[in-house]
Parts: C-alpha cells; structure tokens; sequence
C-alpha cells in the first residue's frame, strides 16, 4: 500500500480528508485504511499512543502532497474510532489529530543530549573507547575529548552515504562525563532512521511499532535499532528463548535481514540443580520506549521471583541485559547462553566473557559479556557469574563481519561500549 501521510510512526495509506490550520496548530483528520483488521489496530494503538508521551515529547508528521506540512510537531490530541463493524469487518476507522508545529521547523535543530561513565567491573578495566551517541544527522560535537567518525555498516533506512554518525568517546572513566551534540537542517523524514524501537507480531502475521509504553496484549515482542533486533522466538510463558538478527548489509539494500541464526536463554546457576533457565514469557512492561533507548522487563521465575531488563540504544552493538532479584530474595549466579551448544573463545579480557570462535552462518559472531568475573562454558557457550548476587548486568552482542571485522565492529571494542554506560536523550530544540 502506499504511504501517503506519516504520523510520527503511524503510516497512513489514504490522504487526509480534513487538514485545518489555526496559527502553528494544525488538526489532520481522514480515515485509517488497512487490509487487515491488525494493521488498523495498530495504526490506532501508534496514533493514541503519542498523547501523554512521557519518552517522546515531538513527534514528525509528513505528507507526500503538500510538503509544507512536513515538520516536527507536539500531539494535543488523537482521536481513533472503535466498533464492532470496524473490528470484524475491517471497514475503514475514523481518526482525527490535533498537533503544534515546532517553531523555526523549516531549518529544525537537534540536540543530544549525553552522560557516559564506566561500569563498575570485576576486571580491573579503567578506561574504554564507547560509542556514546548515534544518529541519521552529522552531528557537530559540543564536548570534550569526543570525535564523530562514519559508521563502516549501513543501517536500515540510512546508508553511509546518508550520512548516519556515531560519536566515539576515547576516555571513558568511573567519573561520569557529560556532553552535547546537535545538527541543523535535520530532515523529518528521516527521524526514525536506525531508531531504537519495540514491535509486536499481530494476528495476521505482521510486525507493528508500538509507540508510548501501553504495548498491546502480546506476548511475541521483539526490540531492533535498525542494525541488531532481539525478540521472542518461543512465547511460552513458563520459558523464553530469545532470538538474536542482525541487518544483512552486504549489498546496496540497508534493509535485508540476516536469518534467524542464535538464539538465547537467561539463566540461573544453582549449585544443587545445576543450571536452571529462568522463564520470563508474557507481556513485556515497556519501561522506555524513544528513537534513543527501547527497554521492556519480564518477570521470571527459577528458584525465586526475578526480572530481566532487555534493553537496546542507537548505535550500540549489543542488548543489555539486567537480571535483578526481588526484593528479599536471595542472591543468585546469573548468566546468559547460547541455547543450543555452540563452542566459544574467550575475549581478549578472558574474565569479561566469550565469544562464538566460529563465523555463523551469516558471517557474524555473536559476544556473550558480563561486568563481573564469571564461570564460563567454552563448549556449549555459555557464562554465569561466580559469585552470586541480587543485580549484575550481562550483554548479547555480536561482531560484525566475524573474523574479517574491523574498527569498532571488533568483538573487543563491543566489549569496551558494553562497559560504557550510556543515556542519550535526543529533542528538537528552537531556532
């Protein structure tokens, strides 16, 4: 179908039937047009969930016949029909949105706003190269001891060419640094290009954004900044496996996914049972969900109530992955593995984690990470921490090009930016 008018995420395929101007504030109003009845509830969900955004504050809005109304804008309002006739029949819902115009939009500026410090870590790491900020603009740098350099992969939506940057700190200490980064003339089409973003499968079989953190009732989810996605392979709720794709850029075409080839597990190491896979299976609660940072928690069970956060950032080249126990529970060995056996090297800082010794199928090598020391499985590929605790953070990353990556596609530069902790929080500001 063909996009005629983009509401923040939402795709609509017909024109609007109304659009009223009243200074800077503009109401859009027309009919939401699907072939199936889940594409029309997610378009609803992705237009009602930009209302009371606490992530996103603006939201970019552009129309293929009247480029004037293309711009960055704040959501007053959103309206979308709901019936029986229109759920079952699939008949066309009405929706109507009611949105403020940025000032200065035709020459909009953005601002990143950054704060980058080293993990606390069990291996004796002080100071790392981090790539702590990325975006689809060329980003003029505002802070001290940071170089903005071309990304060597395409991501989905933005070629080299296109001009996508990373921010590369070369210093990263325990002592927390802080900077800005802003371009002009930024391009609202491109807002969304490479950004973090959580997905639902719905009923017929299609992935939709979900936009704001009410996701819908779906347990198949996954999360993707555009280069690496992480999701759901079994939705069951007493287990998870996780599986990990990474954007197959070998050709011209930055939106080829590789195939499904790793999937992984959390788990507990109990010194009686043995290893045991934690579960985790349900609905997500969606803790933040921005073109900056997506990140969902699921409670699991395994010797006790615990919860793993999954979360992903722009730029990065892993999922962090946080295992915390409830409160009152006892301290346990947590870890991260392949699920099926998969034989692993150690990284370079042999106590940081390993990696798969052998390039996959699609040419990548997944990084299993942690910042603590751990107890490692080299033959089946998996780590737990040694010693037990109530909250440790762990990543599934991956190497880019496998035994032929270079630059910061290299596993040991992976394991440096896992160190780095970073937030990035990305507005368009006046100008």
């Amino acid at each position: 179908m063909t996009t005629y008018l983009t509401i923040g995420r939402c795709a609509l395929a017909e024109p609007p039937e109304v659009i009223d101007w009243s200074g800077d504030t503009v109401t859009i109003s027309g009919q939401i047009w699907e072939t199936t009845v889940a594409g029309m509830q997610a378009r609803r969900q992705q237009l009602l969930g930009m209302v009371d955004n606490q992530d996103e504050s603006l939201f970019p809005i552009t129309f293929t016949e009247d480029s004037t109304l293309n711009g960055f804008y704040t959501i007053d309002s959103a309206t979308a029909g709901s019936n029986e006739v229109m759920l079952n029949a699939g008949v066309p819902i009405p929706y109507s949105v009611t949105a403020t115009r940025i000032t200065g939009y035709a020459s909009a500026e953005t601002q990143s706003d950054v704060l980058a410090v080293l993990r606390t870590n069990g291996h004796s790491v002080t100071t790392v190269d981090a790539a702590i900020w990325a975006g689809p603009y060329n980003g003029l740098d505002y802070a001290t001891a940071l170089t903005t350099t071309g990304l060597v992969r395409n991501y989905a939506g933005s070629t080299v060419t296109a001009g996508y940057y990373t921010a590369i700190d070369s210093n990263v200490t325990s002592t927390a640094r802080s900077g800005t980064f802003t371009a002009t003339n930024d391009d609202p089409s491109r807002w969304y290009d490479a950004s973090t973003v959580i997905e639902v499968k719905g009923a017929d079989g299609n992935w939709y954004a979900v936009v704001g953190t009410e996701a819908p009732a779906n347990e198949t989810w996954r999360i993707s900044n555009g280069m690496i996605r992480l999701g759901v392979t079994t939705p069951v709720y007493s287990q998870t496996t996780l599986g990990l794709e990474v954007n197959d850029n070998a050709g011209t075409t930055a939106t080829t996914w590789g195939p499904l080839v790793t999937n992984f597990t959390g788990y507990d190491y109990d010194v009686v049972n043995g290893k045991i896979d934690l579960g985790g299976g349900g609905q997500p609660v969606i803790l933040r969900n921005d073109p900056d940072v997506v990140s969902v928690r699921l409670t699991v069970g395994g010797g006790g109530r615990h919860a793993q956060t999954f979360t992903l950032r722009r730029g990065q080249h892993f999922v962090d992955v946080q295992f915390t126990t409830a409160l009152g529970k006892a301290a346990r060995k947590f870890g991260v593995a392949f699920e099926s056996a998969t034989a692993c090297s150690d990284l370079t800082t042999a106590t940081a984690g390993i990696y798969r010794t052998s390039n996959n199928s699609d040419g990548n090598r997944e990084i299993l990470m942690c910042t603590q020391p751990q107890t490692k499985d080299a033959t089946n590929g998996a780590i737990s921490i040694t010693a037990a605790a109530t909250s440790v953070y762990c990543g599934i990353g991956v190497e880019l090009d496998g035994t032929g990556a270079t630059g910061h596609n290299g596993r040991n530069d992976v394991l440096e930016q896992f160190l780095c902790s970073v937030d990035v929080k990305t507005s368009v500001v006046r100008v």
